[in-house]
């Protein structure tokens, strides 16, 4: 019965208890997915907004004249590095963007046209990126260049992993070509990491605020038990002892019963 007992006064608390690491839990889940979201999406709004610069600091005919590998000099190549190098390095370095390149399609195949490079690269390498064929056109290029909106891809090639923003672009002739910017994964999932952390944080603490609660639970439930175990053990005593003045009672009418039951016969002898 004592068990019962436990059981139908912990119920209540442990119930809410439940509930409430429930609704911890499923906010904390919440507030991550909401905030990555958010974040991946400011995140491609700044690849946006570098790529779309692209155009102002190249020759503004860079695109109607860039279409083989020998009609862009390897001198004005080398200036659109240092152009966009400097841009990336000091213009964009609160964003985080680590690059931008512009791409164009020349008979079915994928070149850089331009490109930012890193102060490393600079010192190290001096071949210039220009009209580098990367193969056939990945699927996140055709796209862009087909819908004629931007678009974002985490695989853009496998040399280095990173989300890549594609922004379709015209030359003033009207040749089409990509003005793309992108920043490494280890840097987007630090942004997004952040976030996470937050959440497990903020639903720790909230968690660890229940604590002072299932410890007055626990203390209140074991007074109560402590309480009902002092009432049965009083019940169980007085039932004892109710029990054992009946049965006296009940002995002394039995007496009495058979000593008058007994006194007749002694008279009717007498006489």
């Amino acid at each position: 019965m004592s068990v019962l007992f436990c059981r139908r006064k912990l119920g209540l608390p442990c119930t809410l208890l439940f509930s409430y690491l429930i609704v911890v839990i499923g906010y904390g889940v919440f507030s991550y997915l909401s905030s990555r979201e958010k974040e991946l999406e400011n995140i491609d709004e700044s690849l946006r907004l570098v790529a779309s610069q692209a155009k102002f600091i190249l020759p503004l005919d860079f695109h109607d004249r860039a279409v083989t590998q020998d009609s862009i000099s390897k001198k004005e190549d080398s200036s659109n590095v240092v152009k966009l190098s400097k841009y990336v390095s000091s213009s964009t370095a609160s964003y985080g963007v680590n690059k931008v390149f512009t791409l164009v399609v020349i008979d079915g195949i994928v070149h850089v046209t331009a490109s930012s490079r890193t102060p490393e690269e600079l010192k190290t390498s001096k071949e210039t990126p220009y009209f580098t064929p990367l193969g056939a056109p990945p699927p996140a290029v055709l796209k862009a260049l087909r819908s004629h909106k931007p678009v974002v891809t985490d695989k853009l090639d496998d040399l280095t992993p990173a989300r890549t923003l594609l922004l379709p672009e015209k030359s003033p002739s009207g040749r089409p070509y990509l003005a793309c910017s992108e920043m490494v994964m280890t840097e987007v999932e630090k942004r997004v990491d952040a976030y996470m952390w937050r959440s497990l944080a903020t639903s720790g603490f909230f968690i660890l605020m229940a604590i002072p609660l299932v410890l007055i639970f626990r203390k209140t439930d074991k007074t109560h038990i402590e309480e009902f175990e002092s009432i049965r053990e009083l019940l169980h005593d007085k039932t004892l002892n109710r029990t054992s003045v009946i049965e006296r009672k009940l002995n002394e009418f039995i007496s009495k019963r058979k000593s008058k039951e007994k006194k007749p016969d002694g008279d009717t002898k007498k006489n």
